[in-house]
Parts: C-alpha cells; structure tokens; sequence
C-alpha cells in the first residue's frame, strides 16, 4: 500500500522533496522581490554556515565610497592612489524552528487525487513562508532608533504624503553612514513598505499624481518593481497589508519604512529538512521540518544601519 511505503524512501528522495520546500516557501512571500545574495540587496541571503558550524552568522556591511578618484587628460594613475573599502560586520544569531503535519485517518489517504506528499509540502511551505515573512516584517519595524525615525503625527494631517517620502529619503542620503540605495540600470532606488490605509492618503496627494506621469516604471524588468505602487523620487513604494495599526488616545497611526541596501538579512545554517514517519503501526503518515535561520535588521553604532521608518497618522474606511 502507498502509506506503507511513506517513510521507506531513500535519502535521495528527502532531499528532493526538502529543496522543493524551501524553494517554494520563498518564491512567493513579500520580501522574495528584496532578497539576493550580495551586499546590493535589500534583504541580504547568507548560506555560509550550511557547511561549517557556529551559532551566528556574520554580514559584512559594506559603507558608501568617498573618494573622487582619478581623471585628467594627461592620463591617469590607479597604482597607489586606491582607496581601501570599509566594511563594518553585523552578526545575526540563529534560531532553530519546526513545524510537522501528518494525515488525521486513512480515510484522509482515500481522498481522489490526493498526493499526500504534495499537500504534506505545501502546507509546511506556508508555514516556512509565513514564518519568514513575519519575522523579516517584525525586524524591520521593530525598535527604530532615533536618528533613523521621522514621527510627524503631531502634524497636521499628518498622514503620507510625497513631502514626507522624500524628506526620508533626504534623511537616508545625509544619514552617517549613507543609506545605501540600491542601483538598477544606471539609476539609484530606495523602497518604501507602506500600509493600504497610508496608501490612500497619498493616492489623494496631487504631487503623487503628478510623479506617477513621469515615473515611467511600465518598462522596467528587474524584480524590484514587481508590484509597486509607484515611484516618488527614487523611492519605489509598495502596498504591504501586514504593516501594524497602532493606536494611542488620540491618533490612529502606523509605520511606513524606507529600505536600502542591505537594510534586512537572513541567514541559513540548516535550510528546511524533510523528515517522513509513520504513526499508528504504520499506517498513518507524517512530515515534520526543521530549519536554523535567522531573520534581522541590521544595525551599525547603535543604530540603523539602512532603514528609515517614518511614523504617520492614517485614516481607516
């Protein structure tokens, strides 16, 4: 019988099944758009404990340039005259995390066209996603430290607007260390994650309006634009409804957060194992995973390394 056979397959087989999880799991959250391996990257992948040992993983962040370098038109000379690149390291710790499923009967087993291995997969791979997309979200908007924070909730409206979206960029530009952006052909980005609700004050912006005539981002093809909003300045927003809704006695408020490169990280020591046994005399199956990840906000001096979080008044429906 096909659940006899459950957990008899070979090691080849788990880890077919274990890469397909943790493909999928990816492929589809939010922040997949930010994530790559180098240091231009928003959300910054590092598999580096995969193959060695250790409780932390260490991201070195790489600082703006400063130099003018070299030009004349008498020639110019690279020799001597290089300017050393500076990196500060920002250490994620690791966390072990797990999840496991199995079918409640045999009847379960009985159902037409059930593949007990793909339903098995892609509820584990919801639960990876969900798990990654909410700890890079925790990350990004918890604590801001205070040079990297705008709070305009005592203004009037208060809510977004492209005044504000800029004045953050402004604040990554002349931050120390600059807020890297991120370069796509030829031309400089930030993103910003905003609420739906931030989203409808700003739609109302006539300067929005206006900016999205001549954003023209129709044609571009790199990921990063995948669903956006729109583009005011060189920042690329984006309608994210897992931002949080806070309340005092007064306001209603919520935080709109601008990103830069490297400003989140996520580091792999173990990707998601799979892991197959029966139950019940071997009659009924299950699949249980584990991962060792990290998910963080990087951080330079005591404060935010390339994140800007603007805190605003909204306007619920």
């Amino acid at each position: 019988m096909a659940q006899t056979q459950f957990a008899k397959d070979s090691a080849l087989a788990a880890k077919i099944w274990a890469a397909k999880l943790f493909k999928e799991a990816l492929r589809n959250i939010f922040f997949s758009r930010f994530m790559g391996e180098s240091a231009d990257n928003i959300v910054q992948v590092k598999t580096d404990l995969t193959k060695t040992h250790g409780d932390k993983i260490t991201f070195p962040l790489r600082m703006v340039m400063t130099g003018e370098g070299q030009s004349g038109q008498a020639g110019i000379t690279l020799e001597g005259n290089e300017e050393a690149l500076t990196f500060y390291d920002f250490s994620q710790e690791l966390t072990e995390y797990g999840h496991s499923v199995r079918a409640r009967s045999l009847i379960d087993l009985q159902r037409p066209a059930f593949d007990l291995r793909t339903e098995m997969k892609d509820a584990l791979k919801e639960w990876i996603g969900e798990k990654t997309e909410k700890s890079l979200l925790t990350a990004a908007i918890t604590s801001p430290t205070t040079n990297r924070r705008k709070d305009v909730t005592g203004e009037s409206p208060g809510t977004l607007s492209v005044a504000y979206i800029q004045a953050c960029k402004r604040m990554a530009q002349l931050a120390t260390p600059k807020v890297r952006p991120v370069k796509i052909e030829g031309d400089e980005y930030y993103a910003m994650i905003v609420h739906p609700y931030a989203s409808k004050a700003l739609k109302a912006d006539s300067d929005w309006k206006n900016a999205q005539m001549y954003a023209n981002i129709r044609g571009k093809s790199n990921p990063l634009f995948t669903g956006a909003l729109g583009v005011v300045d060189g920042v690329v927003l984006f309608e994210y409804d897992r931002s949080p809704l806070l309340y005092d006695t007064s306001n209603k408020y919520c935080y709109s957060v601008l990103l830069g490169a490297q400003a989140l990280v996520v580091a792999w020591a173990l990707r998601p194992t799979w892991n197959e046994k029966l139950f019940d005399y071997n009659t009924i199956p299950g699949v249980g995973t584990k991962m060792l990840a990290g998910f963080g906000k990087t951080v330079f001096n005591n404060e935010d390394f390339a994140t800007i979080t603007l805190m605003h008044k909204y306007v619920a429906d």
